[in-house]
């Protein structure tokens, strides 16, 4: 039983996640505890080539680095961090039926309190220089979520208040390269 109800819980908010990153990602801010890391990397072809044909549409440039990790801690810093992904978008794709639908997998467990949830999705990464130009890339994302209140905020977009749980930990990796 337990199992179900994490899968259901984790379903719920990895969905409402999805919703509120497409519809406004200010608000997303109210799913992270106030003291969240937020550690996200794009795994590019060249990612230290200076060729700006090869840098990332998606995120700022990480010069000289072979493993270009970026880290932000707390909600300033978490937000700003999700204001730089704005060209990234969940992927749609129709079902069989020809409903638009995200393209994801997930997983989740729990042990005690914490519940550790694990998303693979398809993304759409819209081209810096020419919008109407965008690729496909496989993100995975790695969450720990904690039950309980967060900052007292209210998510404007499912007008609830509060997330039944909160991240602490989210581990974003993009690959440019379908896995």
């Amino acid at each position: 039983m337990r199992d179900f109800l994490t899968f259901r819980l984790t379903r719920s908010i990895m969905y409402r996640y999805m919703q509120s990153y497409e519809t406004d990602r200010a608000m997303l801010i109210s799913a992270y505890a106030p003291n969240a890391k937020f550690i996200y990397r794009v795994c590019e072809s060249s990612p230290t080539s200076p060729d700006p044909a090869l840098s990332s549409p998606a995120l700022p440039q990480s010069k000289g680095h072979s493993f270009p990790l970026r880290t932000a801690r707390g909600h300033a810093e978490i937000s700003s961090s999700l204001h730089d992904l704005l060209r990234t978008h969940f992927s749609q794709k129709l079902d069989e039926d020809g409903n638009q639908k995200v393209d994801v997998e997930f997983w989740s467990e729990q042990s005690g309190e914490e519940i550790w949830l694990y998303v693979r999705s398809i993304m759409t990464v819209e081209d810096a220089q020419e919008s109407s130009r965008s690729e496909k890339w496989t993100v995975d994302h790695s969450f720990l979520l904690r039950r309980g209140a967060n900052n007292g905020t209210k998510d404007q977009v499912s007008g609830k208040d509060d997330w039944p749980v909160v991240a602490h930990v989210h581990q974003l990796v993009m690959h440019e390269q379908p896995l």
